[in-house]
């Protein structure tokens, strides 16, 4: 799960809060932003998905929790809308599962904090769903022109591969005010939920105690965009693939497959 908050969460994406942080003051602003996805859990209707944390192979088999989601349904448990991220309760947003078609691992999530801030932190806490594997962390102060703040990658090697970025190993650290880095540091596949991304636009940056000119336009922004480009999965969508007949296919990975989404 994913989403926005003083915490918050975004991902099945499952999200359930995105944490932004400011200066001078510390403002929880994803609270009071406008927040939009272009893809969403049951939006064409009703569908399944389960738990990942219970197919992790080494592990005995249980019955596995599935769950229904249904943007029309009037069951609230069922709807897991993008304002779920940033509501400041343990609901959670979530993305169409990857049996629905590949393309949902391409999902965009924009916040509109209605006016220009400094933006300290940007915090991500998965719900029930690994973290994301690649992704884009965006700025923009017109909405239409976005400047990215940092990339994401599953491997060391896809930073230089997909964003022809030199990766930056271990804990994030930065060498500017302005820096770029692409990490891997929060595309492990664990923990399979609950797991938390913690983006520091400030910290660590040379004038982090008396910011520049550089460093208050770098983390100037009136838009947040997250460009999800991978679900993080145990390659249930490749075993899946390999198969010409569906009725071939485990029910464990159809199941696994089923639940390849971002929520936050």
């Amino acid at each position: 799960m994913h989403a926005f908050a003083a915490e918050a969460l975004i991902g099945q994406y499952f999200l359930n809060t995105v944490l932004l942080g400011l200066f001078p003051a510390v403002l929880n602003l994803a609270s009071m932003a406008d927040i939009s996805a272009n893809a969403t859990c049951g939006q064409n209707g009703s569908e399944m998905y389960c738990k990942l944390v219970e197919h992790v192979p080494g592990r005995p088999f249980r019955n596995p929790q599935c769950r229904i989601c249904d943007l029309n349904s009037r069951n609230p448990k069922e709807r897991h809308q993008i304002t779920n991220a940033i509501d400041g309760t343990n609901r959670w947003w979530q993305s169409p599962s990857i049996q629905n078609g590949m393309e949902y691992h391409y999902v965009t999530i924009t916040l509109d904090l209605k006016q220009v801030f400094q933006i300290a932190y940007v915090i991500i806490k998965a719900a029930n769903s690994p973290r994301p594997g690649n992704w884009i962390l965006e700025r923009s102060i017109d909405g239409i022109i976005y400047k990215p703040w940092q990339y994401y990658a599953i491997t060391d090697t896809e930073c230089s591969t997909r964003y022809n970025i030199v990766p930056r190993p271990g804990n994030p650290t930065y060498t500017s005010d302005d820096e770029i880095i692409c990490t891997s540091f929060y595309s492990k596949i664990q923990p399979l939920e609950n797991g938390e991304i913690h983006t520091s636009l400030i910290n660590g940056r040379p004038s982090a105690e008396d910011p520049s000119p550089t460093l208050l336009e770098f983390t100037s922004a009136r838009y947040i965009r997250l460009r999800l480009e991978r679900i993080r999965t145990l390659n249930a969508d490749l075993m899946t693939l390999a198969y010409n007949d569906p009725k071939d296919i485990d029910p464990i990975v159809t199941r696994r497959v089923r639940l390849l989404v971002f929520n936050i």
